[in-house]
């Protein structure tokens, strides 16, 4: 904990600040760690936020971060779907989510649950399930953070599992990929892999993003644009690298 402490001492020696966000998915998988985190950071009034894992929440600690200053909790639900659940190995259920939401409530710190749309094998249909479990709990729920397409990275666990069930293409590299133009649809401008599978294409995953917009439960307005400017910029970038490309190859061509 100390070298937390003096990283925290040498940011506030730099600047003014207010409130924190702490960037670690299994922050209260020790309570002990999580205690020695609020006895630390609790003279320092500071405000914070976390993520953490609803099964290793309850309401003695989160009473605890509470008063040591934290005002709001990430959680990952992922989704409602209990098939889909199963798969994903997470070890995750929805009613650990809904419990560790309500203990938030009674203690006042607000909550965002993360959900995401295109996990291998699921179904429209399963989509839509998840998308009226939001918005039967907006009461309870702060705020969701959704991903609509899965993002696979190179040596997870996750890349592993499509490879074997070849849902990716049996020559994939990650050397050689270059990002279709289709991420787009789904907001994702990075050379990123989305899972494209059989009944949940990209575009039946931008219906999903029209549809959680409809009940107003995807994010704001202006990030969607913001969004949307960015992602209109890099196909215009992709469009000029590839007339260039096609202006270098024939230049050559009519040269020999």
């Amino acid at each position: 904990m100390a070298h937390i402490q003096q990283e925290l001492e040498g940011l506030l020696a730099e600047k003014r600040v207010d409130a924190l966000k702490l960037f670690d998915s299994t922050f209260t998988s020790s309570p002990d760690h999580v205690a020695a985190f609020c006895h630390m950071i609790r003279p320092y009034h500071l405000l914070w936020e976390c993520e953490v894992r609803a099964d290793s929440l309850d309401r003695h600690l989160l009473g605890m971060m509470k008063q040591a200053g934290c005002v709001y909790i990430n959680v990952g639900l992922e989704t409602a779907c209990k098939r889909v659940q199963a798969k994903t190995a997470k070890n995750i259920s929805t009613g650990q989510v809904e419990q560790c939401l309500l203990w938030c409530r009674e203690v006042a710190i607000k909550t965002k649950v993360f959900m995401i749309f295109g996990h291998a094998g699921q179904t429209f249909d399963e989509c839509k399930q998840d998308i009226a479990y939001i918005n039967t709990n907006r009461g309870l729920i702060d705020f969701f953070a959704t991903t609509v397409g899965l993002r696979v990275y190179p040596g997870t666990p996750l890349e592993t599992m499509l490879k074997k069930n070849r849902l990716m293409p049996a020559d994939f590299s990650w050397a050689t990929y270059k990002a279709p133009l289709t991420n787009l649809l789904l907001f994702e401008p990075g050379n990123v892999f989305i899972l494209d599978q059989p009944g949940l294409n990209f575009l039946r995953l931008f219906l999903v993003i029209l549809l959680l917009a409809k009940q107003k439960t995807i994010t704001s307005g202006a990030y969607i644009l913001k969004m949307l400017t960015l992602n209109a910029r890099i196909y215009l970038d992709r469009l000029f690298s590839c007339a260039i490309h096609f202006q270098h190859r024939m230049t050559r061509l009519f040269a020999r």
